[in-house]
């Protein structure tokens, strides 16, 4: 073998090219092309009505917790499947669902045992205007 040929074969760079000739094609033949959405799904729109009539029903099961589900949303009109349909758009939307938390919040708070009790009025004890002035 001429010096020249050697050179040429041995030539690290040759090696490395037909390395990664061979490789790269193997590191996508198992990987299976993903199918592409062309555009992300709508985000269902809730109307504002439609909320209000959500939040009802749960304020309506807070304050009665004996109530079943189709009694909750008998008054308004809506069957168990429309109610569970409009309770799954309200759970896709993060801002409706921060919405409904604080409307059930500030029910609970309003309604709570601890509300309900008027608070007591602080009064002073007799003794204790006599007991300032000698000091």
């Amino acid at each position: 073998m001429s010096q020249r040929l050697r050179q040429s074969v041995f030539h690290p760079g040759l090696w490395a090219g037909i390395f990664l000739a061979f490789l790269v094609p193997l590191t996508f033949w198992g990987t299976r092309q993903q199918a592409e959405e062309p555009f992300p799904a709508p985000t269902p729109t809730v109307s504002e009505a439609e909320l209000e009539r959500y939040i009802a029903v749960y304020q309506a099961m807070h304050g009665n917790h004996s109530l079943t589900i189709d009694e909750a949303v008998r008054p308004h009109g809506m069957t168990v499947e429309e109610f569970r349909a409009l309770e799954r758009r309200v759970q896709e939307n993060h801002r409706l669902v921060e919405r409904v938390r604080e409307a059930l919040l500030e029910y609970a708070r309003a309604n709570s045992a601890v509300a309900l009790v008027p608070t007591p009025t602080p009064t002073k004890a007799a003794g204790t205007e006599k007991r300032r002035r000698r000091q």
